[in-house]
């Protein structure tokens, strides 16, 4: 764009045929405008082209965002739920919804030998707060409860948030049950935590408060500290074994580790402390191990009342989230105990879950587990949880939940096979078997495929191999509640071509005579013994229709050629059959090719052979990689071509 200056005005316009100027340059709010003599703008002022430009880079921006968004949305994470729980029906157990008194922040202990004489004699004691303190229930299901002493001796007033533990041993000093508690008429100092010891777990003595160190407090009194002050326990780690004084270095080397909450007076956190007498406290860390979500997330703004538990060397935490702590329940899991990683599928419950019992306050679970699901007192599980609910109109309440029931083993049919059998068809029944995630008939048998028919039938395929262990074997059936196994259940006989028949000789008739008497006799014929002996997949991951190559090396371990009929199983379905001729003493190798449209996990087999496992994603990591850095070096162009333009375009 030409200017020229005609007196003390400046033509911003191309002058017309006539040599008039079309438009004159005004300043207004900072910008260049180019008008005609009405006040027409003739060229879009510099300010207005950026701001369009900075949009469009935006827009360009966004669309990019979303499209990783979606990108990584769609790709499949294979997380499981962060607990298959069944809530009771007929819940709550326990308290004023049912008639009963207020009941909340429940702690409940099970015992298989019923607490062997400590105290009343039942197999699950709960512990709970109350409007008048700390009370006490007993039941022998975990249902159906008993109320029993409220409020119990020897604590002091105010006494809630109770923490119990039992240990048959005394805790090396004859003491059967101990509490930690919380007293809060002062939540920013230690004397809110207390402890107390007792014979029964009714009547308590030796109450005092918690002692800290000096360096490393448990609570600091400090705003803004997470751990200003405090609103209780949340478990307690005992071992037994562990050191007679402090250990600074080795944190599971302590007796007693404590994850208790701490607040900053409007936020509360979970944080972890440890100690060699249960009543003198050192903070571990400086931070807390686990804080509130992101502003968007269910748990905002505070996390506490955790169960914590280690699991076959893996640790499991449920927690209460949410503004004041009690809007849902969630999962987190840990390698340590320390570093704690949230379960994307949380919560496991809600307020909005549309439970009357507990529409405003959903929050303290209290998760047991057992081995051997409760030894049949209650339902067979291995987990089952305890936890507070309050209604809209007030009234507090303990409700109750298990996870799935571990599958049970009732029957296998047929009960026998013989070495070198495949494939063999075998119904098994039992209970609970929906979702069954794995069969498992012992060592020497492969199930290449199984289909849960009911959830009390399953039909398995399996191949005995033909050096597989002679006699009972037992079968087992897992589920996301745990394995259910039925012992001796399945039998493995000799193939008739090693057995014995009977002691002695043939006859010159051709014939044999044994210990039962003659049979007819004929020279001992040898078969081939063709087998897939090991099988392999060409990708683990994929993108929908791409193919994935199967390699199966087959061997003949006889003395005599032979042909066999190979199959290939995905996800425990026929996906394709080839016949293969192995001379004998040699090998041969066979491929498949086997593609899914569908994003998901496959598992593969040859025959009674694991080829593998693959993965079906949207988009593979890589490709995400490719489309992120084509997508910056495209943004990157478009704006140097920008920048390029307005350098050429500058000034009017």
């Amino acid at each position: 764009m030409q200017h020229y200056k005609i007196g003390h005005q400046v033509c911003c316009g191309l002058k017309g045929e006539t040599g008039h100027c079309k438009g004159w340059l005004s300043i207004i709010n900072g910008l260049r405008i180019c008008r005609d003599q009405p006040g027409r703008s003739l060229v879009k002022p510099k300010g207005v082209r950026l701001m369009r430009i900075k949009l469009v880079l935006l827009s360009l921006l966004t669309i990019f965002s979303l499209i990783l968004s979606v990108v990584f949305t769609l790709t499949p994470t294979g997380a499981q739920a962060p607990g298959d729980w069944t809530e009771y029906s007929s819940n709550p157990v326990f308290g004023q919804w049912i008639g009963g008194a207020k009941a909340y922040y429940p702690k409940v202990i099970y015992d298989a030998n019923q607490f062997s004489g400590h105290g009343n004699s039942a197999y699950y004691k709960m512990w709970f707060q109350s409007s008048s303190g700390i009370g006490y229930a007993s039941s022998n299901d975990g249902i159906i409860w008993t109320a029993g002493t409220n409020p119990l001796g020897g604590l002091v007033a105010g006494a809630s948030h109770p923490l119990v533990k039992y240990d048959l041993n005394g805790f090396g000093g004859g003491i059967y049950y101990k509490i930690w508690y919380w007293a809060g008429s002062d939540i920013y100092i230690i004397n809110a935590l207390r402890y107390a010891e007792s014979a029964d777990g009714i009547t308590w003595t030796n109450d005092q408060p918690f002692t800290q160190d000096g360096s490393l407090p448990l609570v600091t009194g400090n705003w803004p500290d997470w751990n200003d002050g405090t609103y209780g326990p949340c478990d307690i780690i005992y071992n037994q074994n562990g050191s007679n004084s402090p250990d600074d270095v080795n944190l599971w080397n302590n007796k007693y580790v404590l994850y208790y909450m701490g607040t900053d007076g409007d936020h509360e956190y979970i944080g972890l402390a440890y100690s060699n007498n249960a009543i003198h406290w050192k903070r571990y860390g400086n931070n807390a191990v686990l804080g509130p979500g992101a502003p968007a997330d269910w748990d905002n703004y505070s996390v506490g009342y955790c169960r914590v538990m280690k699991i076959s060397g893996s640790w499991h935490m449920w927690y209460g989230g949410g503004p004041g702590t009690n809007l849902g329940i969630g999962y987190a899991t840990s390698p340590d105990g320390v570093n704690w990683i949230k379960h994307p599928g949380n919560p496991i419950f809600y307020i909005s879950d549309g439970m009357p019992w507990r529409n405003n306050r959903t929050y303290t679970p209290w998760v047991l587990y057992d081995a051997a699901s409760f030894g049949g007192h209650g339902d067979a599980c291995y987990f089952k949880m305890w936890f507070t609910g309050r209604s809209t109109d007030g009234k507090y309440s303990i409700g109750y939940t298990s996870a799935i029931p571990a599958a049970t083993v009732t029957a296998v049919n047929p009960a026998s096979g013989m070495q070198g059998q495949c494939p063999m068809t075998v119904i098994i029944t039992g209970t609970n078997f929906n979702g069954a995630t794995a069969i498992s008939f012992g060592t020497g048998i492969t199930v290449s495929r199984f289909t849960v028919n009911s959830a009390t039938r399953i039909t398995a395929t399996i191949c005995i191999t033909s050096d597989a262990a002679l006699g009972a074997h037992d079968v087992a059936v897992t589920t996301h509640g745990g394995p259910g196994m039925l012992r001796n259940s399945f039998t493995v006989n000799a193939s008739p071509l090693n057995r014995q028949i009977g002691t002695g000789a043939p006859t010159s008739h051709g014939s044999f005579v044994g210990s039962q008497g003659t049979y007819g006799y004929s020279p001992p014929v040898t078969l081939p013994a063709i087998v897939v002996q090991s099988a392999s997949l060409s990708a683990k991951t994929v993108t929908p229709g791409t193919p994935v190559t199967v390699t199966a090396n087959i061997a003949n371990k006889s003395t005599v050629n032979g042909n066999k009929k190979v199959t290939l199983y995905v996800n425990g379905q026929v996906e394709a059959e080839q016949g293969v001729s192995v001379n004998s003493g040699g090998s041969s190798r066979l491929t498949f090719n086997v593609s899914r449209n569908e994003p998901g996990d496959y598992n593969v087999y040859v025959d009674g052979v694991l080829a593998g496992n693959f993965k079906v994603e949207l988009f593979r990591e890589s490709d995400a990689i490719l489309i992120f850095s084509t997508t910056l070096v495209a943004l990157a162009f478009l704006l140097g071509m920008v920048i390029l333009w307005r350098r050429k375009t500058a000034g009017y």
